[in-house]
């Protein structure tokens, strides 16, 4: 996914500077601009949107829908929904970022063996924290883009209570990141005129 999003900022970058130049009649583009248009032109199909949704759904699927898959697929499956799950939030289709994370939250999925300990999808992404971050921020800003903020609120406080206690040796860290999270997620919202009191629903 790192790769894919480097990939797009570039991609990006290059046009922005191509067409910089292009409004300046005055200006020719560098050599290393010519050359990264030419390759991306050359290699049209290279990281397309449509082949990485298809791959990380097919290592959700080999994962999960096999029943005897090995441990690694597994694994695989498990983080691959986690990454799809942000990849499809970051192309705002938010419901189907909820909807990624499905095989994480079933409550019938086999156990899956670390070490000498069982645990579930759920506690197995919950361990490695890079996973637990992006899974929570990209399901409570899908939550929160579909106007589910009650379970928005839920997810993203969850995570912040949790880096509270983790990191109670950085106050800094504490007041500049995790308070205005808090402090935005709080019980009462006014959106779009409408009051909502989180404590008596």
């Amino acid at each position: 996914m790192y790769q894919f999003q480097g990939f797009c900022q570039f991609r990006t970058t290059t046009y922005t500077a191509a067409a910089k130049v292009a409004d300046d009649p005055d200006k020719q583009p560098q050599g290393h601009i010519l050359d990264a248009i030419d390759t991306l032109s050359q290699n049209r199909d290279a990281w397309a949107v449509e082949t990485v949704l298809y791959y990380l759904h097919r290592l959700v699927a080999v994962g999960t829908k096999n029943k005897g898959a090995s441990a690694s697929y597994r694994f695989l499956a498990y983080f691959a929904s986690v990454t799809l799950s942000r990849l499809e939030c970051l192309l705002g289709d938010y419901r189907a970022s909820i909807k990624a994370l499905d095989v994480i939250y079933d409550t019938n999925a086999e156990l899956v063996a670390v070490g000498e300990d069982m645990k579930s999808p759920e506690e197995l992404v919950n361990g490695v924290f890079p996973a637990r971050l992006s899974l929570t921020y990209h399901a409570g800003v899908s939550y929160l883009m579909l106007r589910r903020y009650k379970d928005s609120s839920s997810v993203l406080g969850g995570i912040c209570l949790f880096m509270q206690r983790g990191f109670k040796v950085s106050i800094d860290l504490y007041i500049f990141c995790v308070l205005p999270i808090i402090t935005t997620f709080s019980h009462s919202f006014y959106f779009d005129d409408i009051y909502l009191d989180w404590t008596t629903s």
